[in-house]
């Protein structure tokens, strides 16, 4: 019994554990969860101090916060670790939780950066050197040998020549398949590099014509150039990188770029508000509770709550009013005056207030990123490298034009084993296709050829190339559009172009480029030659005029309908226009032309001119939805409609720069309307008007003149982040385009059922003085029951292909005088394909200034009245 006992006893003592493990389960430690932002910010916060404010994204304010992130045990500690920094506006304190502000005191690159020479001379170093050669010494550079230094004189030819030859000199051999290595690298000695010579000669290129789009893809590159697909070859490079670093205009540039990236927040004095806020409102007391439903406050619910107690409305911008406000410490009544204060700081804002404009308007508050508009900013370091970079083209133009007068390219030669060594005839032809083109990178410069035509070692190059690519085919999958370079070589197009090259002792010739693969194009080293094809003809054109008086409007009525003339566009005032009608009686149309915003001799003083950027005051339009502006335009237009046999209306300078949206149709993210911008001039665009900014700004919180350039930079910076953003660009687009509509709607009405021409326009870059040129189309507006039609900005970044322009069987290309172009008649006809279309052309003759004008309205007065005076 007793045995069973002991048994019984030591079956409970193993079982019961058992049951006990299985029945009632041992409780885990709870995983502490990591701080949120907000919850970190109060458990360093000391409440004793007040209150503490902080604007962040919504999304970070509850977002857990990692173990470095929260490494820090105080405040101090965390805003010192954070790169923070705290400011007290009276009971409230302020953390700028931004990384960068663009109020703060840093440097900023401006023109002179960019600039090597200080000021010595406009041109490169290599455009003055070659301008300093001889023709003997021309001789020797295009020779195998090249020109060395002992070639030169002593003086200033050798001093160019130091700026010219890289200095260290540093050579490297490049290999496709593989890593170069470091044996593979030389540096010249000083010694060597004084035995470096330059050679210049000819190289080609060959582009054939991608078969499943649109574009052109190089089927051939000359044999040493960097482009060569072929794995096993290496080549000479020059080494750059390092001989960039060296300058002392880029040790400059890399210093000031490292100061921004490691620029700590300090303000030391937050801008004071502005006289124009009235500081006894603002002494009024708000509270930085949240809402009532315990959501968190945002900026914009801040700026409200001020409003109430103040009756002052401040703006901000849509992203930055969503931003929320995280508190800690007491809850207590702050004044509104602090409370501002507080939020600019935090956000890296200022305030602007954009003063009234008429008797009875209150001050436009705003938050913004700066005081100064950021345009204004980028606008006048964009106008002094503008200047300096026109300053350099205009000199280069003028060294190319002395070298070419020398006829120095019949010296050029391409190498021996050269892959398209053009020679004899065909080597004229490509010569004679770059001076017709006389522009840099365009498809118009390339002579069209069959393959057959060139040499057999080009030949077996293309195909080679050809198959490769149809080899590299990959069609378009789920995540990507594929690859596809197949090209058609049934004809190709055929380039060359001087190359400026090193010869290295010991290493033979280098690969690398000085100034790129050439200095200028082609067409500027050849001489020119009277091959132009003979001007353009008024006949069967349109033909824009401006008589000044009765009498020479009947005589160019007369001079146009011997000529042949198509139509006659007649820009003067109505008896002028009237004696017009009767010469011609109805032996030509005649068309009324109307400047509606184009400020002339008899503009009222009174009418408001717009103002760019700058506040400047444009002296040339007029500002196009002020009432006054509109009823002149509508009066004018309306006691033209009313001269009898006349055949309809040309509405010209209908919208002044900056009113028409986006600058081009494709990727606009690229052009944004606001931009002060150096491929226009800052000057160009206009609509800043008080009036326009402040209405801008009450409607979208946002200033216009704060549109800068470039893609926008910071980390969580309120101020850089949120105010150049591509909605923001588009809005701005929209809705000046919007002004204009009153405008056009008023005068299509009072035109009745006259037929209506408008006038579009399209905008170029040249590289050379003057950096504009433009071009304009016209359409038909037939009704004033049909909207306008749209008139988009035709833009590229240069005369790369011929300037796109709108359907030709509904618009009309402006192609001589008009007021934003120098080209001649004769070369805008040939690029815009218009030889054999006189009937899509018009000859604008209203500028008597352009000699080109001059002589073609004397000529044209001349063949049908003799005996008219020479003024005409």
């Amino acid at each position: 019994m007793n045995r069973l006992a002991f048994l019984c006893l030591l079956l409970v003592f193993f079982v019961c554990p058992t049951c006990a493990q299985e029945t009632t389960p041992i409780a885990k430690p709870v995983a502490k969860l990591a701080p949120t932002f907000a919850q970190h910010l109060t458990s360093l916060w000391n409440p004793n101090r007040g209150l503490l404010l902080a604007a962040c994204p919504a999304d970070k304010a509850d977002r857990p916060l990692g173990t470095e992130d929260r490494s820090a045990e105080t405040l101090s500690a965390w805003l010192a670790q954070s790169r923070n920094r705290l400011r007290v506006f009276g009971k409230l304190s302020a953390i700028n939780d931004a990384r960068r502000s663009l109020d703060i005191a840093r440097p900023e690159l401006s023109a002179e950066d960019f600039g090597g020479r200080d000021g010595e001379s406009a041109a490169s170093d290599t455009s003055l050197f070659l301008a300093s050669l001889t023709y003997p010494q021309w001789q020797k550079m295009a020779s195998p040998n090249g020109l060395g230094k002992l070639d030169l004189k002593k003086g200033e030819q050798q001093t160019l020549w130091e700026a010219v030859i890289p200095n260290p000199f540093v050579v490297e051999r490049r290999h496709v398949s593989r890593r170069t290595l470091p044996e593979e690298v030389r540096r010249l000695t000083d010694s060597e590099r004084q035995q470096v010579r330059l050679r210049i000669k000819l190289i080609g290129d060959v582009f054939a014509k991608l078969t499943a789009r649109k574009g052109m893809f190089p089927v051939l590159f000359h044999k040493n150039r960097y482009e060569r697909w072929h794995a096993d070859e290496s080549h000479l490079e020059l080494e750059t990188e390092e001989t960039w670093n060296e300058t002392p205009v880029a040790k400059k540039m890399l210093a000031a770029y490292q100061e921004r990236e490691n620029t700590i927040l300090a303000r030391t004095n937050v801008p004071p508000l502005p006289r124009a806020v009235n500081s006894e409102k603002f002494a009024a007391t708000i509270t930085l509770s949240p809402g009532p439903q315990n959501e968190r406050l945002t900026i914009a619910a801040v700026l409200e709550r001020i409003r109430v107690a103040t009756g002052q409305e401040i703006h901000c911008h849509p992203v930055l009013a969503k931003y929320v406000v995280v508190t800690a410490g007491t809850t207590r009544p702050v004044r509104a005056w602090d409370a501002l204060r507080a939020v600019l700081f935090s956000t890296g804002t200022a305030l602007r207030v954009l003063p009234p404009v008429a008797t009875g308007e209150q001050p436009v508050l705003l938050l913004t990123p700066s005081v100064e508009p950021l345009g204004r900013r980028e606008g006048r370091k964009n106008d002094k490298m503008l200047a300096e970079s026109q300053e350099g083209y205009v000199a280069e133009e003028q060294i190319f034009a002395r070298i070419a007068a020398m006829n120095v390219a019949e010296l050029f030669q391409f190498d021996a084993d050269d892959p398209l060594p053009l020679n004899g005839e065909l080597r004229e032809r490509v010569f004679a296709a770059s001076r017709r083109s006389g522009e840099r990178n365009t498809w118009e410069g390339l002579l069209k050829v069959r393959p057959t035509e060139l040499p057999q070692s080009a030949q077996h190059e293309i195909t080679r190339s050809a198959r490769r690519l149809a080899e590299s085919y990959r069609p378009p999958g789920p995540d990507d559009e594929g690859h596809d370079y197949r090209v058609s070589t049934a004809t190709v197009k055929v380039n060359c172009f001087p190359c400026l090259a090193y010869i290295v002792p010991g290493s033979g010739e280098l690969a690398g480029e000085v100034d790129g693969d050439s200095p200028a194009p082609l067409s500027e080293w050849l001489p020119s030659k009277e091959d132009d094809p003979a001007p353009v003809t008024p006949d069967g054109r349109v033909l824009i005029v401006a008589p000044e008086t009765p009498a020479e409007a009947a005589t160019i009525v007369r001079s146009a309908i011997v000529a042949k003339s198509r139509e006659l566009w007649v820009e003067a005032a109505p008896p002028t226009l009237s004696a017009a009608i009767q010469e011609a009686a109805g032996r030509m149309p005649v068309r009324a032309v109307v400047s509606l915003l184009r400020v002339s001799q008899d503009t009222p003083k009174s009418l408001p001119r717009d103002v760019n950027i700058y506040g400047e005051v444009s002296r040339d339009w007029l500002v196009p939805d002020d009432s006054a502006v509109i009823d002149r335009a509508v009066a004018h237009v309306r006691e033209v409609a009313q001269i009898g046999g006349l055949a309809g209306i040309v509405l010209r300078d209908i919208a002044p720069p900056g009113y028409r949206g986006a600058r081009t149709e494709k990727y606009k993210e690229m052009y944004r309307t606001g931009d002060v911008n150096y491929e226009y001039g800052s000057g160009r665009l206009l609509g800043y008007t008080l009036r326009h900014r402040r209405a801008f700004a009450i409607a979208f919180g946002h200033d216009p003149a704060d549109t800068t350039i470039g893609d926008p930079s910071g980390d969580e910076g309120v101020a850089e982040l949120f105010f150049d953003r591509a909605d923001t660009a588009e809005r701005y687009s929209s809705w000046y385009v919007d002004r204009m509509q009153t405008l056009w709607e008023s005068v299509r009405k009072s035109a009745g059922t006259l037929p209506l021409l408008v006038e579009g326009e399209g905008v170029f870059r040249r590289q050379s003085e003057p950096p504009r040129d433009g071009l304009a189309y016209f359409l038909p507006w037939d009704t004033a029951e049909q909207p306008a039609p749209p008139l988009p900005d035709l833009f590229r970044s240069d005369w790369f292909m011929s300037p796109p322009v709108p359907d030709g069987k509904r618009a009309l290309a402006v192609i001589v005088g008009n007021r934003e172009t120098v080209l001649p008649a004769t070369e805008l006809v040939r690029r815009l394909k218009r030889d054999r279309k006189p009937e899509e052309t018009v000859l604008d003759l209203t500028d008597r200034k352009r000699p080109h004008v001059a002589g073609l309205l004397r000529d044209l007065v001349r063949a049908a009245n003799p005996t008219v005076d020479e003024r005409h």
